[in-house]
């Protein structure tokens, strides 16, 4: 995409927060999809990237795509609408951490008390079947 503010309506000098806004009043037009929004929230949020990406807008005189082989593009179709075209192999960085999740000494108890629990059962069961 030539000029990731512009498509937002946010200003350049926008912070996370209003961002963060204008990528969901696309999502809730459903003028975005998560492909994209990975994208625009990586450029946008990660400074190194911003300041790459504010360098082409600053270059650009007219709109033009700028795809290459490790980034995405986003271009202006004959209809004159966004289309985004992802390039092939392409990882895309979240800011999103998955949790570790530890087990909890209440789930090995509670696990324990349901095959004693099961255990007893299954021997009442069985003094039951022999009568």
């Amino acid at each position: 995409m030539d000029n990731i503010y512009a498509w937002l309506g946010i200003a350049p000098t926008a912070n996370e927060a209003e961002i963060l806004a204008a990528i969901a009043r696309k999502k809730q037009s459903y003028q975005i999809n998560t492909t994209q929004e990975v994208h625009i929230k990586q450029v946008l949020l990660t400074p190194h990237l911003r300041k790459h990406h504010d360098a082409r807008v600053a270059a650009a005189d007219h709109p033009t795509a700028f795809a290459t082989e490790d980034t995405a593009a986003f271009d202006i179709n004959a209809q004159g609408a966004l289309t985004y075209t992802p390039a092939e192999n392409r990882m895309l960085a979240t800011r999103t951490k998955l949790k570790k999740t530890k087990v909890h000494s209440s789930n090995i108890l509670y696990i324990s008390l349901a095959v004693a629990l099961l255990a007893f059962l299954c021997s009442l069961l069985f003094q039951l079947s022999a009568i």
